[in-house]
């Protein structure tokens, strides 16, 4: 029996994370942050950082940071909700609403007060 509830519960995680691409199928693929804005004041990326996103029809997410010669890898999960991203890494939940024109996608994270512009790859 309690095999059958862990594949139930699995089940329904998998189905929710492929809901995701199909919901939102333009956020799949690799971006690239090209500018960040905090506070109204717009700035490119620092020098020696870059910040590459992948969202995967699976659900699943990868952020890879690079400052200078120290890289970062990060995976998570998203979904969307309306107009909301909503990822997960390491238990720790964020939204933020989200607009894709052509292959420029803008990521609005109103708690920390940041827009992120990141371009397709």
């Amino acid at each position: 029996m309690v095999r059958v509830a862990l594949f139930a519960a699995a089940t329904a995680v998998l189905a929710s994370w492929g809901f995701a691409a199909e919901a939102a199928p333009g956020l799949l693929g690799k971006w690239r942050a090209v500018r960040i804005e905090k506070g109204g004041e717009r700035r490119g990326m620092p020098p020696g950082v870059s910040l590459l996103l992948e969202f995967k029809r699976s659900g699943e997410f990868i952020t890879r940071m690079r400052v200078r010669s120290k890289g970062k890898v990060e995976r998570g999960i998203w979904k969307v909700n309306g107009k909301q991203l909503v990822t997960t890494v390491a238990g720790k939940t964020e939204k933020m609403s989200y607009h894709i024109d052509k292959k420029t996608l803008r990521l609005d994270n109103e708690a920390r007060k940041t827009v992120l512009l990141l371009e397709r790859r």
